[in-house]
């Protein structure tokens, strides 16, 4: 609900109980046990202010109850849609096999037609070149010349084309060992940006090493768990 969808009341009370609460929230100072006990009071009178909103406008409950709501349509949803988009799903991945298949077909027929093209140019080079020596031992040294920079030269055009329209290949990876994976980014092989660190996951193998020895690349701290 945006500030506008807001009633009267709702404003009001916003303005009337809530804001001058973040201000006193703010200007709080917590250097005494005294100041830490009015803080702790200072929670519990938020803990109190929630409850009367929330039995006054019941901002949560409604909450709730709209997701429940919106929870029975996402199941009436699945229950239409799901074996569709699982239909759609076998039939665009059988699809992709024959692109793949296709694509990887012509990929080999492409470089098979690039190697008998190099494999022509050499024979007419030696061709040549033979040519150019019985022309040099029959004392044609001009065409001998001649006949050596045309071999330098030859090119035989490619004459491979697709029968058949393909896809474009794009390279992709998964990862079959993660212990190699992190070996590799350490050497610089693949970038760090590959790996996403996880606060929690690093959390829960900090309460269990207790910061007893270092570790490369990581530092422990403590903080005080404060539950009030």
């Amino acid at each position: 609900m945006t500030t506008s969808q807001l009633t009267t009341e709702q404003q009001k009370t916003i303005d009337t109980e809530i804001s001058p609460i973040i201000r006193e929230a703010r200007s709080l100072i917590v250097k005494s046990s005294d100041d830490r006990e009015y803080a702790v009071g200072f929670v519990k009178k938020l803990k109190h202010l929630r409850e009367r909103i929330e039995e006054r406008f019941h901002p949560t409950s409604n909450k709730q109850q709209i997701y429940k709501t919106y929870q029975a349509a996402v199941d009436t949803e699945h229950a239409f849609y799901d074996d569709i988009d699982t239909a759609g799903k076998v039939t665009k991945t059988l699809v992709s096999k024959f692109n793949l298949e296709e694509s990887l077909k012509a990929q080999r027929e492409a470089a098979a037609a690039e190697a008998k093209r190099l494999e022509a140019e050499r024979k007419e080079r030696e061709k040549l070149e033979a040519q150019a020596k019985k022309a040099e031992e029959k004392g044609k040294t001009e065409k001998a010349e001649v006949l050596r920079e045309q071999a330098e030269t030859v090119q035989v055009a490619p004459v491979f084309t697709p029968s058949r329209e393909t896809k474009k290949l794009v390279w992709k990876a998964r990862v079959t060992n993660m212990m190699q994976l992190c070996k590799a980014i350490g050497e610089g092989q693949v970038p760090y940006s590959v790996l996403e660190v996880r606060q929690s996951a690093l959390n829960d193998f900090a309460k269990g090493h207790n910061g007893k020895s270092p570790v490369p690349g990581l530092t422990f701290h403590q903080e005080v768990s404060t539950r009030i």
